[in-house]
């Protein structure tokens, strides 16, 4: 159905050394009809670049090779060289797009259904208004769409992560394409919605032989609903194979570093986690560091090593305390929250863990005071921390990382004035030693103080996570309330990033509460 051949691309605009930089270099794969081809790889590797190569929604840029596709209304055809005309025949039509995020990818001020009509409506211009609204039901149905009349009329606010995705498939299913790309559909979904999303995806492609591209950072997600694996690194393909032969038997040095960046519920606690740099760097396979590296007829994995009980330890002062918490917005008669009883002592990690609406986040709100409880307390050091005389300083000893970290920094300031800023707005330091302080926090975590004059546009999603941290370390804090905040990493880059909180709480003696739905990540922490 699709054959990529001798693929290269470079974009029009010129870098700083005056050359031209090939973004894709000689990609070469195929997909059959009815299959499922995974494509795996870091942020940055070609994976999304080759898929919007396919629609034709690349900016101005230099093509080489060819991307031959089978459609029903041209035949065999080139889409490098299709005119515009017939690639818009095409796109949603014959090749149908799921987008990573689907509060980014719905409009939030038309209702969900009325998305999904609207693309009825254009690739079946012969429908009446009845047909189109009955077409749409139909496909609802069909994605497993719950009380349908009530979720067609409903807004993307209104939606939970998982009814909002179904609704983003069913547009890309709605002119029955032959050939489906899903950008990282599921990446910030719970585990539960995850494999519900997944096994929608499956039925769908047994019962229409719909060939799908399943982009995807996730080994786990990527052999359960892929075929075959191609994977990518700084616009080259690397390696291809079935699923359970690569997973099994890597032979790219690349490769076996993806897999071991990867924490299982079997990777030891102690021993901090592998990065890709231990096997592949610049091009060249460097020497395996990581002792205890084993490769069976299994996924790559490290050698178990039994985690020190915790009874052994002696446990240090309680630090916070949550007693008998309850809490429900107002005008509301259902609980959020309900008898929640909870401890955290000093440098200590706890996990938080359940689905989108367990409350995971909402409890960590309510210890940054962003809401206040309907009943029970929350103790500090044995205070209330809603008591303003006896907690002054209590903002300042608990800081949060947030999940998104693009979005949680200010895109109009550089590195040097986010970090800066708090020094500014307590007044606590002298002008002139916010300099000294601001570079301190970057060599914590790990990155040069050049980046002081850089924009977060300018930064890598992992370089992004480490200016986060650092803002949230500013003040010396007894606590971090970390938000999902490796959910939408590679996972190269959540390992490194991991592996920096272990070492900043053990210099920093910091205490941790991780909320995920990752449970080998919280193993791991």
């Amino acid at each position: 159905m699709l054959s990529i051949e001798n693929f290269s691309l470079k974009f029009v605009q010129k870098i700083q050394s005056n050359e031209q930089k090939f973004a894709l270099q000689n990609i070469n794969y195929s997909l059959l009809a009815g299959e499922s081809l995974g494509i795996v790889g870091e942020s940055g590797s070609g994976k999304s670049l080759t898929a919007l190569a396919i629609l034709g929604l690349l900016p101005a840029c230099e093509t080489k090779g060819n991307i031959w596709f089978e459609s029903t209304q041209f035949g065999k055809v080139d889409l490098l060289n299709l005119p515009e005309k017939q690639k818009r025949l095409l796109r949603g039509k014959e090749i149908g797009m799921i987008f990573q995020e689907p509060m980014s990818a719905l409009n939030p001020v038309l209702s969900c259904g009325y998305q999904v009509e609207e693309a009825v409506r254009l690739h079946f211009p012969h429908f009446s208004q009845k047909e189109a609204k009955n077409y749409t039901f139909d496909l609802l149905e069909k994605i497993q769409i719950t009380d349908i009349e009530k979720k067609y009329n409903a807004f993307p606010h209104q939606l939970s992560g998982g009814q909002k995705q179904r609704f983003v498939i069913a547009i890309a299913l709605a002119g029955n394409p032959k050939l489906v790309i899903a950008d990282e559909p599921t990446t910030a979904l719970d585990v539960t919605i995850q494999k519900e999303i997944l096994d929608l995806l499956k039925n769908l492609q047994k019962s229409t032989n719909t060939s799908f591209i399943f982009i995807s950072h996730d080994w786990g997600v990527v052999n359960y609903i892929a075929q075959r694996i191609v994977v990518m690194y700084r616009g080259q393909k690397l390696e291809e194979n079935f699923s359970q032969n690569l997973l099994n038997n890597p032979q790219h040095p690349y490769t076996k570093g993806l897999l071991a960046c990867k924490p299982t519920l079997n990777t030891p606690s102690d021993l901090p986690l592998a990065v890709v740099e231990d096997f592949w760097k610049d091009g060249k396979e460097k020497e395996i560091l990581v002792k205890n590296f084993e490769k069976n007829n299994e996924t790559t994995k490290f050698l178990q090593i039994e985690d020190k009980k915790s009874e052994n330890k002696k446990e240090n002062k309680i630090l916070l305390e949550i007693k008998n918490l309850e809490f429900k917005y107002p005008q509301s008669t259902q609980n959020i929250l309900s008898n929640i009883n909870i401890s955290l002592h000093e440098g200590e990690t706890l996990g938080l863990v359940g689905e989108s609406g367990s409350g995971k986040s909402t409890l960590g709100r309510l210890i940054l005071r962003l809401e206040k409880p309907s009943k029970g307390e929350i103790l500090f050091e044995n205070e209330s921390i809603f008591d303003k005389k006896k907690s002054q300083n209590y903002p300042k000893n608990v800081q949060m990382i947030f999940q998104d970290a693009f979005a949680s920094l200010n895109p109009k300031m550089k590195v040097g004035e986010i970090l800066a800023e708090p020094f500014y707005i307590h007044n606590i330091l002298p002008k002139n030693q916010i300099l000294a302080k601001t570079k301190s926090l970057l060599e914590l975590v790990q990155l040069p103080s050049q980046f002081l004059e850089r924009y977060p546009h300018q930064l890598s999603g992992g370089q992004r996570q480490r200016l986060n941290i650092a803002r949230s370390l500013a003040f010396s804090p007894k606590i971090l309330v970390a938000d999902e905040s490796t959910a939408s990493l590679d996972v190269s880059i959540q390992a490194q990033i991991l592996n920096l909180l272990k070492d900043l709480q053990k210099e920093l003696h910091l205490s941790l509460l991780f909320i995920s739905h990752d449970l080998a990540v919280i193993k791991f922490l």
